[in-house]
């Protein structure tokens, strides 16, 4: 699903209604930004905290940003609490993010944002131009963990 999770502080919202997680590659889980498999971000959180559960590190990969969404306050309060009960497993067991950005120029914009991002959840955001760069860097993080 998350992906990933391509999550902007003040619009962290925007997960709720276009957000899917797909965990059959584990340790590589695929975030979705599509309205078709959309699941309501209760089963998001729960989704993430099962693969937090099984105590092995693991990424996010990404490769479409979130849809623009009205503001929902009642999915942030839900994500920010939820962050604070799990803080020390991500930082722990999520080893990254990887957001694939084909064009580079929006590369270059969503290189400026990883800062945000890794401030924000408590884990790196890597910019990659391919699927091939993405698994590469994964792979890389995961031998290290």
């Amino acid at each position: 699903m998350i992906s990933i999770l391509i999550c902007i502080p003040d619009r962290i919202d925007m997960l709720e209604p276009t957000m899917n997680i797909d965990t059959t590659e584990y340790p590589f889980v695929r975030m979705e930004n599509s309205p078709a498999r959309a699941r309501p971000i209760e089963e998001v959180l729960e989704c993430i905290s099962e693969l937090l559960a099984r105590g092995r590190p693991f990424v996010f990969v990404s490769q479409d940003a979130p849809d623009d969404a009205e503001d929902h306050i009642d999915t942030r309060r839900k994500i920010v609490t939820w962050m604070k009960a799990h803080r020390t497993e991500i930082r722990r067991l999520i080893k990254g993010h990887l957001q694939i950005v084909p064009e580079p120029d929006q590369r270059a914009e969503m290189q400026g944002f990883s800062m945000v991002f890794a401030k924000f959840w408590g884990y790196p955001m890597f910019v990659v131009a391919s699927a091939e760069a993405a698994r590469a860097k994964a792979e890389s993080l995961l031998a290290g963990a």
